[in-house]
């Protein structure tokens, strides 16, 4: 297995490169694609591409999240844009609502096996499993309808939603 090697001269990741371009930059400040590449670009042997850039970015954001309270946000054919605070509910509810797609799809892959084609082990297994995800999905369930019955009353009380537009 081989070791990770940098392709940058000063030895830094593409997310760190990219953490110091987008750190302390004020929210609406947009960032070309074009205009990442060429700064990924300086000082490297590698030509980098939109595709690596979205990869930086899902881990610059993470660390701007906790080191300033920032984070970039999509746009489309042109790159990105630090995010606003008045829109981190937005950017919360979407990943959230991600977040639900991805687990109700666990959720059917797991119900949704052929267990005679297991072996005993493996059912024995894959029976644990299930019994731990159900069990998780039940206790779900009952926090969901204590947010959407909490999100129904501030609807009543304020005309809006708690979690954001939409």
């Amino acid at each position: 297995m081989s070791k990770f090697v940098s392709s940058r001269e000063d030895g830094r990741t593409r997310a760190d490169v990219l953490y110091d371009l987008v750190f302390g930059k004020d929210a609406g400040t947009i960032l070309a694609y074009d205009a990442i590449i060429a700064v990924l670009d300086e000082g490297s042997d590698h030509a980098h591409t939109r595709q690596e850039v979205c990869h930086a970015v899902a881990r610059v954001n993470k660390r701007l999240l906790g080191s300033s309270k920032r984070t970039l946000r999509v746009v489309p054919g042109v790159g990105y844009r630090v995010a606003k605070a008045s829109e981190h509910a937005e950017i919360a509810s979407w990943h959230k609502q991600s977040g639900d797609r991805k687990y109700e799809k666990a959720m059917s892959t797991i119900r949704n096996t052929r267990l005679e084609e297991m072996t005993a082990a493996e059912r024995n297994r894959h029976d644990a499993f299930v019994t731990i995800m159900e069990a998780h999905d039940i206790k779900l369930g009952g926090h969901e309808k204590r947010l959407r019955d909490l999100e129904e009353t501030i609807r009543r009380m304020f005309g809006t939603s708690a979690a954001g537009p939409g």
